[in-house]
C-alpha cells in the first residue's frame, strides 16, 4: 500500500507483468540443482566472475551444513559468489590428518550434501 501511495504522489502507475502459465521459477531452480553442474561449467562461471567483478567473494565450507549456511546467507550484505572446499578442513571435521586420507569420493559426497 505504501508503494501505491508513493506512485500516486509521483503520478506513477503500477504495472503487473504477465507470467507464463505452467512455468514455475521455483521448479526450474530445483531442477537445475537436481541435475547438478559440471566442473567445466563451474570453472567457466568462475572465470566470468573474475572477469566481470573487481572482487570475487569466496567462502570456505567444510561440510554440507556450512555450505548451506553460506549459500543462504543474505543478511548484512554478506553474499558470496562461490564456495571453496579444502582437504584440510574436511580432514579436520572428520578427525583425520590432512594427508589425503579422505578420498575423492568422500570429498565429493560433502559437495553433494
Amino acid at each position: 500500500e505504501a508503494v501505491i501511495n508513493v506512485l500516486k504522489e509521483w503520478d506513477g502507475e503500477l504495472i503487473e507483468p504477465t507470467y507464463t502459465e505452467g512455468i514455475s521459477s521455483t521448479e526450474l531452480i530445483a531442477h537445475q540443482k537436481k541435475i547438478g553442474v559440471t566442473s567445466t561449467q563451474r570453472l567457466a562461471r568462475l572465470r566470468r566472475l573474475i572477469a566481470a567483478k573487481p572482487l570475487v567473494r569466496v567462502c570456505e565450507s567444510h561440510s554440507g551444513l556450512t555450505a548451506l549456511m553460506i549459500e543462504t546467507e543474505q543478511a548484512e550484505g554478506r553474499e558470496f559468489d562461490a564456495l571453496w572446499i579444502s582437504s584440510l578442513t574436511q580432514s579436520t571435521v572428520k578427525g583425520k590428518p590432512d594427508t589425503e586420507l579422505i578420498g575423492l569420493n568422500h570429498r565429493l559426497q560433502s559437495v553433494d550434501d
